[in-house]
């Protein structure tokens, strides 16, 4: 999970023109794109494994004694994060378009929608969904697309939030 950024990176410089625009069509754009990249890797994957990796690994939640204490600070980050990720879409030149990088698929789409789709999924209920108009329906949209939908399956939204996870509060 940690090396993904480097092995999207190698793929996309040695895969030709056609790929190397996912790293972003000008230098602003690859700024953009590798930012995006850099908010998935530290700021989106941890509260997935506290939040989220629990549950695949046993079925129920992992019992320890801070188990509620790590599981509101990871919500707390991924609250922080996500409403830096909606201004972030909505500010001006960040547009809340189609895509998080310019007009086109980069990067940045590739590696936030997966980690944005298990929110969405399992963390994210229809409150806090209200929180991030421009997110949520990207997200939506994206993998809703045959390519992210082969890798990602259908997109069930949350209704409850597993565990202590729920944003809505």
């Amino acid at each position: 999970m940690w090396e993904s950024p480097t092995i999207w990176r190698h793929l996309a410089h040695t895969h030709g023109a056609g790929a190397l625009a996912l790293l972003g069509r000008c230098p602003a754009a690859a700024a953009a794109v590798d930012c995006w990249v850099s908010v998935v890797t530290a700021d989106l994957h941890p509260p997935a494994a506290t939040l989220v990796a629990p549950y695949f690994a046993t079925g129920a939640a992992v019992p320890r004694p801070a188990a509620a204490a790590v599981a509101a600070a990871a919500t707390g980050t991924l609250h922080r994060t996500l409403r830096g990720v909606e201004g972030a879409r909505t500010a001006a030149g960040g547009g809340g378009g189609a895509f998080l990088v310019g007009d086109t698929l980069t990067l940045a789409d590739v590696a936030a929608v997966p980690a944005l789709a298990l929110f969405l999924r399992h963390t994210l209920d229809a409150a806090a969904r209200a929180a991030l108009p421009s997110v949520a329906p990207c997200v939506e949209r994206h993998a809703a697309a045959p390519a992210f939908a082969r890798v990602l399956g259908a997109l069930c939204l949350c209704e409850t939030p597993l565990g202590a996870a729920s944003l809505s509060a």
